[in-house]
């Protein structure tokens, strides 16, 4: 039996068969969204190749913020809250650093059909920069430099020197930016600028105050004696000696601190041509007149270094035998003569202090020339320290005709001492600044 027409297409329709999809509007659709895409790619194609927003490197850091303080001062969330400027003369110190990127298109391009489109894109890095000022307060600083395709700053490699980088181009944003910035990176946050604040400084208590009141002098410590109060006025509470285990280097003196005039006058010039008329150049690199202030403590040596001193240096072979010749005048407390400035500074000295276990300031050294002078002068403005005039009562000095054969060395301390108590700064032999010292 056959079922009714009619009756086949109730029973098709009631079984729900689907329909085929246009094909057409399906395509249509497909094309719309890849078009839309193909924009979207466009448009922003140029912040898928652009730089990363990666924190720069201390070194490029360090850079920025000395390329941004040589044109000027740069805006700074102070301790209090305030913002205010900060130079490179308020800056004491620098602990920590750290930038943040952000992207900004900075070129666009016309297209005839279509949106325009961003061609360039470059990442803005702000630097917040910790700064301790020199009055002990905290501040943070906001600096602005970029990083883009032209590289700039440039991408060095690990072996490229740091200077490479004062070139970095960076911007000073105003106050206003600089502070949302450095809110964005949590610094407006309650006691955010006090992490890198120094504790105050608190002095030891000085174990010998009482001492340095009741002393007129100045407070020394003298290796084996300790704490010992030196009055440089006092010709006996100004001489001291350094000894350890057994050994003591050489006698020395506590000179006051003070001002002198250096220099040769006009008039001394003159004189001294006319007293030395061989010699006319005589003083010409001592003008013109000048004040020269000795405002430390040093202490100077009595006499000239004997050989019975190199000579125990000898012993100890620190120092080399084959320099100090006596030229058969004899040894012992005649001044050493026939060495050198490396002898000396290289062999004696290094060796007198690691005998007596000295170092830094309080180790022996070769007085300079203006010390030298202060204390040959020892407070007089004549031409010597007792006077104008020199006698061989006075020092001993070789007065023969030029060319004539050197005269002998005679021992330290055969005369009487300057005001300061120092012997031979004038006459025995030459070099007298080559005294041992200690400040």
């Amino acid at each position: 039996m056959t079922v009714p027409t009619m009756m086949r297409q109730l029973l098709t329709k009631g079984v729900g068969v689907a329909q085929r999809p246009n094909t057409q509007i399906v395509a249509l659709l497909a094309l719309i969204v890849v078009l839309a895409a193909f924009l979207v790619l466009q448009h922003y194609r140029a912040y898928f190749t652009a730089p990363g927003t990666h924190d720069l490197t201390t070194s490029q850091r360090t850079a920025a913020i000395k390329s941004a303080l040589k044109r000027g001062d740069i805006a700074a969330l102070r301790e209090r809250g305030e913002m205010a400027l900060l130079g490179r003369e308020n800056i004491a110190d620098v602990p920590e650093s750290k930038c943040i990127g952000e992207h900004e298109c900075y070129r666009m391009t016309s297209v005839r059909r279509g949106p325009d489109r961003c061609a360039k894109v470059q990442t803005n890095l702000y630097c917040a920069f910790e700064i301790i000022d020199k009055e002990g307060e905290t501040a943070v600083a906001l600096v602005k430099t970029f990083r883009g395709d032209f590289h700039t700053p440039p991408e060095l490699s690990g072996n490229d020197p740091e200077w490479l980088y004062e070139i970095m181009m960076t911007e000073r944003p105003d106050a206003a930016t600089a502070k949302a910035k450095l809110c964005e990176m949590g610094y407006c946050e309650p006691g955010a600028l006090t992490r890198w604040k120094r504790p105050p400084r608190v002095e030891p208590p000085d174990p010998y105050a009482e001492a340095r009141k009741r002393c007129i002098g100045v407070l020394a410590d003298i290796v084996g004696k300790g704490m010992t109060c030196l009055d440089p006025s006092d010709p006996k509470a100004r001489e001291f000696r350094d000894c350890k285990d057994g050994f003591c280097g050489p006698a020395m003196v506590a000179l006051t601190n003070g001002r002198y005039r250096r220099g040769t006058s006009e008039a001394e010039m003159a004189s001294l041509r006319s007293d030395f008329s061989d010699h006319t150049q005589l003083g010409k690199d001592e003008h013109p007149e000048h004040d020269v202030t000795i405002g430390y403590h040093v202490a100077v040596g009595k006499f000239e270094v004997t050989f019975d001193e190199w000579d125990a240096c000898l012993n100890d072979r620190r120092c080399t035998p084959s320099t100090s010749q006596d030229e058969s005048w004899g040894r012992g407390k005649r001044p050493v003569i026939n060495i050198s400035w490396d002898d000396i500074t290289r062999e004696y000295l290094p060796w007198l202090n690691a005998k007596l276990g000295l170092s830094g300031v309080n180790a022996y050294r070769l007085l300079t020339d203006a010390e030298w002078e202060y204390a040959a002068r020892a407070g007089t403005t004549s031409r010597y320290a007792f006077g104008n005039t020199i006698s061989r009562s006075d020092a001993h000095f070789f007065d023969g005709p030029l060319g004539a054969p050197v005269g002998r060395t005679v021992e330290t301390g055969s005369f009487k001492p300057n005001p300061f108590g120092l012997h031979d700064m004038h006459g025995n032999v030459a070099g007298g600044c080559r005294t041992a010292s200690r400040s």
